[in-house]
């Protein structure tokens, strides 16, 4: 068995099968609330931190090993009120990993959120729905 630790989350797999990971950071008057567990990944809130590369960073190691030996099935849900476009680039590895699950045979589904008033959110989702292959839902907030 392989354990791991991102900083503020650990993981352990054996063999080619994760047996549980999860990771969480806190939010910020300039970062999202994230959760990563067990192949469902949730951002939430504001993501306008004037560099996101060191926020993202633990997460993207977490996503690059869960790649590694992935679920059969991975969930990512975007919840973001308001994004600046470093973000935008963080966000964007996100995807690249998700999209290499994807393409390997794994379902990977992306529910990206926005608000009926909010454009700039909605017209992010529709930029990355046609950067990659990773099928990405955009869904109005109820």
């Amino acid at each position: 068995m392989h354990k791991g630790n991102t900083g503020r989350g650990d993981y352990r797999f054996c063999g080619e099968k994760f047996l549980s990971m999860y990771l969480e950071i806190p939010p910020s008057a300039t970062s999202p609330h994230v959760i990563f567990k067990d192949g469902v990944l949730v951002i939430e809130g504001k993501s306008i931190p004037q560099q996101s590369a060191p926020f993202f960073e633990p997460l993207l190691k977490a996503l690059n090993d869960y790649s590694l030996f992935p679920n059969q099935e991975t969930r990512i849900e975007l919840r973001v009120e308001y994004l600046n476009s470093d973000s935008m680039r963080s966000l964007m590895n996100i995807m690249i990993i998700a999209e290499k699950i994807y393409l390997a045979g794994h379902k990977v589904q992306v529910d990206w959120y926005y608000q009926d008033e909010n454009d700039i959110i909605y017209d992010a989702g529709t930029i990355f729905q046609s950067l990659v292959e990773v099928p990405i839902y955009l869904k109005k907030k109820e």
